[in-house]
């Protein structure tokens, strides 16, 4: 092997090695880990939607009918492939390794343990349809620790979940293939915040 192949060859090395490493580092963030991983591919890794799709053998521009029938194709397309799935012989408790309880009990919350989930939460620069990310909950969490407790209290009492927490904010990312075709999207759902502390607590 030549000098220029040997550098080379270690100048590769230590490449994978110190990425192989950063990826290390970053695990558990996922948000983090993909952008290095565009970054290392170039790709890009949201595309803008396109201004135009196929709706019915017709080019549909106008935008309040292009989110209706994406709303339409994402509202669908679960029970559409839930129904083309067989059904199994099997009954669920094959898959259970251990027995297990026939219930069971909420235990009620409190400020404390509330301000613990919020501040766990991860900084994200998303938010749902409330437009409260994170770190705003995160400065006000003292104050607002108490009366969440017992909304969330009621909520387990009760067993009503607020339908507001229900509402998520959902953004189309395209996959691959003709951007004008629905099948090509993805959907991502972004839930308001405090679904979050609801969802950690429970």
């Amino acid at each position: 092997m030549t000098y220029k192949k040997k550098l080379e060859h270690l100048l590769n090395v230590s490449e994978k090695n110190f990425y192989f490493e950063k990826i290390k580092l970053l695990s558990g963030n996922l948000r983090k880990t993909w952008k290095l991983i565009g970054d290392l591919t170039g790709k890009v890794q949201r595309e803008n939607l396109t201004e135009s799709f196929i709706v019915d053998g017709v080019t549909v521009t106008d935008k309040h009918i292009i989110v209706e029938k994406l709303n339409e194709y994402f509202v669908n397309i679960g029970s559409q492939l839930a129904a083309s799935i067989q059904p199994s012989p099997l009954h669920f408790s094959n898959y259970l390794k251990k027995t297990y309880m026939n219930s069971f009990a909420f235990f009620p919350t409190n400020a404390s343990e509330v301000t613990n989930v919020i501040s766990d939460l991860k900084n994200k620069l998303s938010f749902g349809v409330d437009n409260i990310p994170v770190s705003i909950l995160k400065c006000s969490m003292f104050s607002i620790a108490e009366p969440l407790a017992a909304v969330i209290n009621n909520s387990l009492n009760s067993g009503i979940f607020p339908d507001s927490l229900k509402i998520a904010k959902v953004t189309p990312i395209f996959k691959s293939g003709d951007k004008s075709d629905f099948q090509n999207y993805t959907p991502i759902s972004v839930l308001p915040s405090i679904s979050k502390v609801f969802e950690k607590i429970v």
